[in-house]
């Protein structure tokens, strides 16, 4: 047996150089593939600089040459130019510009910010160069005024770059030559690799007409870029790549640095583009199907050796090591499938230094050992060859004796076992209850399935026979268990049912099975399901009574403004009752416009449409600043405000117009609503994590509602509707406060009034800077932006940059107050 295993290994060790030489007439060699000539066109780009910097004889940046930006338009500006196309691309943070302003965002800082973009790859582009001018002579020629560049002096090399070529003992055995036109286009391109040269030359030109950066590559030569700023415009640029003009390049390898690039590690192409091409060379000279032959021989010479010695354990059957079980045999006859592919690239890699490189280069060479490859893959053939042997004497002993396959089977030997384990997994699984934690049973589930699959894909091809055994097993099971899992969903169904119809005195005594543990939870249900139907009914009412309220608010100053206009109809009136009337149309008119624009204001805040900008707002001083536009009412009421305000200032990041609107429509309230002659009491309690705002004052009159419902629109604490107000006012207030992720509680005591407003602190959470929309339309298109980091783009404290200036309550008024400055004008 050895003398045949040893025979079979060095038959094969001697076939080694015929698969060398046979790979070698099968190698494409990397040098024509597309990933080389890209970098020869990459390439390009940068010596295109040198080139022009040594004709112009003054430094060029890579910007300055390749990158065009032009200034289209914005939306408002109605630029014609700038819906010339769709295909935009929203890349850009947003751009801090004023209101008013139809100027391009910025100049020079948007072209550095796009420079950056592509500086990467430019950098990439750069070593790629280096590399390549190590291994590769080039010369590089601006076909306007002569001026070249070069690694090398030799005189053939200028030669075939003007189109000379040399037919006695040319140095070179590859070289391309590439020529841009004026307008920075591959205009012509010349070839040379032996038989290959045809092929290489249409390669050549395909990749001529490809676009090398990336990150703006489109149909066109030019891309539109769109960048939005903070006041909602957006800009639009044109940004134009172009590529080298007027220059001839050619790059040529003699035969010497061709044989080092074959042989060299540090190159570069990619390790793994060469080493597949490599293994493909020794594919396609049939090494694997040599090594399928010979395993076959092993494997057919095994069963030889049983079916010819009859007598049990005689000869190789003696040994231990042959009396593996049949499953563990079949799964490595399954891997041995494999085994040709492993062996051609363990092949390869012996014979082209790509097996243990640092090894071989450091070690193995300076000892003159680096046979010792060829005697590590001898031992790996006999360890192969003798696995094949093996697996045909364990086959060839199974199909002999029906006995010895018993013997020898894991799954015969242990079936008892094997089927009592299933049983109790199965009784489990059947009594196993769904309220509980499933992820034992979950893992136990897909470990068994993994296990059965595992094995079935040891079959290959031949796996569908027991893939559909285990699928009509599967079946059997599952409608097994879905059957009993479908009768006690019937019996939950039932009592879900009868809640359902109203009945909440359901008595739940049947078996659930997997769904005992949902008992409680519809004991439950009945309990919220009443409490559903109260609060149903209380929605209901409120509805009825909205309806009513708006009809009642709008048609009293609607009806006030018909009545006086047909009494200036009437004739005889005197100049005195015509301007009588007409101050009491006005007085009418603008409450019905203040009527419908909080009713607008409220309905934008509800439906979340409102679009706020947080600014630092100081809420003590914006507090006194508001009572100051209200102290003269306050004053015709006597009532008397206590400010119980901390001593340092209290910043927070707020709206400041939403919020001056809240404590606006809160001090209306009171100057409505308070009792004369008490006192109104305004605290401000400021911690680490929020800021706490109360304002406490004594009811003129009973309030017969909740604090909850008084936030509701037009619900107002004159029932009889006689005072004025919209009963939108604290509605208002406590939609602008939540949509500033704060909150408004209304607590009533008697007559008393609270009004707590609450609001996390900056540091608490973190809080964007920049205008926030709600709108989701408006915020889907602003999570497009941020591929850039343009200038003023984005201000954030947290990262070092200086916060926008503090709110000053005295440099914003009310529209009420405006309103009233332009009336004494």
């Amino acid at each position: 047996m050895l003398v045949i295993l040893l025979s079979l290994t060095l038959c094969l060790m001697a076939f080694l150089p015929f698969f060398q030489t046979r790979a070698a007439s099968e190698f494409s060699t990397p040098l024509t593939e597309m990933s080389f000539i890209e970098q020869l066109y990459q390439s390009n780009y940068i010596q295109y600089k040198y080139l022009k910097e040594k004709t112009d004889q003054k430094n060029w940046s890579y910007s300055d040459l390749y990158l065009t930006i032009d200034y289209l338009g914005s939306r408002e500006s109605g630029d014609p130019a700038f819906s010339a196309s769709s295909a935009t691309y929203q890349i850009a943070d947003r751009i801090s510009s004023d209101d008013s302003s139809d100027t391009p965002v910025s100049d020079g800082d948007l072209e550095e910010a796009l420079y950056n973009v592509f500086l990467s790859q430019i950098d990439e582009m750069k070593v790629g160069a280096e590399k390549l001018t190590q291994y590769v002579d080039y010369c590089a020629q601006d076909t306007a005024s002569g001026t070249q560049i070069g690694n090398s002096s030799v005189s053939e090399l200028t030669a075939l770059l003007n189109g000379q070529t040399s037919t006695e003992h040319p140095s070179y055995i590859y070289y391309a030559v590439i020529e841009y036109d004026a307008a920075g286009h591959v205009s012509s391109c010349r070839a040379y690799f032996g038989d290959e040269s045809d092929s290489f030359l249409k390669k050549l030109e395909t990749a001529g007409r490809e676009q090398y950066f990336q990150q703006f590559s489109d149909d066109s030569d030019s891309l539109l870029l769109d960048f939005d700023s903070d006041s909602g415009q957006t800009y639009r640029y044109r940004v134009s790549l172009s590529g080298p003009s007027n220059m001839r390049i050619i790059y040529a390898i003699t035969q010497q640095q061709y044989q080092k690039i074959l042989s060299s590690r540090d190159l570069f192409m990619s390790d793994t583009n060469y080493d597949g091409l490599q293994y493909q060379s020794y594919c396609a000279a049939g090494v694997p199907h040599v090594l399928i032959g010979f395993f076959a021989a092993a494997f057919l010479f095994g069963g030889f050796m049983v079916l010819l010695f009859e007598k049990r354990g005689y000869c190789i059957r003696s040994f231990s090591i042959c009396q593996l079980p049949i499953e563990i045999a079949a799964v490595l006859l399954c891997l041995f499938f494999q085994m040709p592919y492993f062996l051609t690239r363990l092949i390869c890699g012996v014979q082209h230094g790509q097996l243990f490189p640092n090894l071989t280069k450091h070690v193995l060479s300076p000892l003159h050992l680096s046979g010792t490859l060829y005697l590590f893959l001898a031992i790996v053939f006999f360890l192969c060859f003798f696995v094949a042997f093996l697996l045909g004497t364990i086959a060839a002993g199974c199909l002999r004796s029906k006995q010895e396959f018993r013997e020898h089977s894991l799954l015969i030997r242990y079936w008892r076992r094997i089927m009592n384990a299933w049983n109790r997994f199965y009784q489990e699984l059947v009594s196993f209850d769904i309220g509980t934690d499933a992820k034992k049973m979950i893992s136990k589930l897909v470990i068994v399935n993994f296990i059965i699959l595992f094995v079935i894909t040891f079959f290959w091809v031949w796996g569908f026979v027991p893939l559909l055994i285990y699928s009509l097993i599967i079946y059997f099971l599952l409608k097994k268990y879905v059957h009993d899992i479908q009768t006690k969903y019937q019996n939950l169904l039932r009592a879900t049912s009868s809640i359902a119809r109203g009945d909440f005195d359901t008595a739940f005594s049947e078996d659930f099975g997997v769904f005992e543990s949902y008992k409680k939870e519809l004991l439950q249900i009945q309990t919220d399901f009443k409490k559903a139907v109260d609060e149903e009914v209380k929605s209901q009412r409120m509805k009825s009574e909205l309806i009513t309220n708006v009809s009642h608010d709008l048609k009293t100053p609607l009806t006030a403004i018909i009545t006086y206009i047909n009494l200036l109809k009437e004739p005889g009136l005197t100049p005195i009752q015509q301007q009588e009337y007409l101050d009491t149309l006005d007085k009418k008119a603008l409450r019905l416009k203040v009527l419908i624009e909080d009713l607008f204001e409220i309905s934008k805040a509800t439906t979340n449409n409102v679009t706020l900008h947080y600014d630092n707002v100081d809420i003590c001083n914006l507090l006194r600043q508001c009572y100051l536009e209200y102290e003269a009412r306050m004053q015709e009421k006597n009532l008397t405000f206590k400010f119980q305000l901390p001593e340092e200032k209290v910043i927070l990041r707020l709206d400041p117009q939403k919020t001056f609107r809240i404590f606006d429509n809160l001090y209306t309230n009171i100057s409505k609503y308070a009792m004369p002659s008490t006192r109104v009491y305004v605290t401000v309690t400021d911690s680490a994590s929020e800021t706490q705002i109360a304002i406490r004052n004594i009811s003129q009159m009973e309030l017969t509602v909740s604090g909850e419902e008084l936030t509701e629109r037009f619900v107002r604490g004159d029932g009889s509707r006689n005072t004025e107000g919209s009963g939108l006012g604290l509605a208002i207030a406590r939609s602008f406060t939540e949509l500033q992720h704060g909150t408004m509680q209304i607590l009533l005591d008697g007559d008393l009034f609270k009004a707590i407003l609450t609001f996390r602190k900056p540091g608490a959470e973190p809080v964007d800077n920049r205008s926030e929309h709600l709108d989701t339309a408006h915020s889907a298109n602003a999570n497009l932006s941020g591929n850039l980091n343009c200038p003023g783009a984005a201000d954030n404290p947290a990262e070092g940059i200086e916060p926008p200036p503090i709110y000053r309550p005295s440099r914003w008024r009310s529209d009420k107050n405006l309103r009233k400055h332009r009336q004494k004008k």
